[in-house]
């Protein structure tokens, strides 16, 4: 959010870049890009829903390019029963690192 504060004083947009995040940390960029006025894009990753289908509360609805603002409180994740072991943590990978 200081970023975004620092570049809305110089009057310069902001591009919230979530990498591969699917959960939390995408959920967490999403609701700085909203709460951001300069914000001008998001990218978000289209890759196949199954992990984030499971943690979003609600999913992410685009409409005409843009996605709509949530409108739950919070950031809109749940952690469902037996996730971590259907998604176990393994050392060594570092793709999402």
């Amino acid at each position: 959010r200081d970023v975004a504060r620092m570049a809305e004083s110089r009057h310069v947009g902001l591009i919230v870049h979530t990498g591969a995040a699917i959960g939390p940390g995408f959920m967490a960029n999403l609701h700085v890009a909203f709460a951001s006025p300069n914000a001008r894009f998001v990218e978000y990753v289209l890759a196949p829903d199954n992990v984030r289908s499971e943690l979003l509360t609600v999913p992410v609805t685009l409409a005409d390019g843009f996605i709509e603002r949530p409108t739950a409180p919070g950031l809109g994740i749940t952690l469902p029963d037996g996730f971590e072991e259907r998604y176990p943590y393994k050392p060594g990978i570092v793709e999402y690192a």
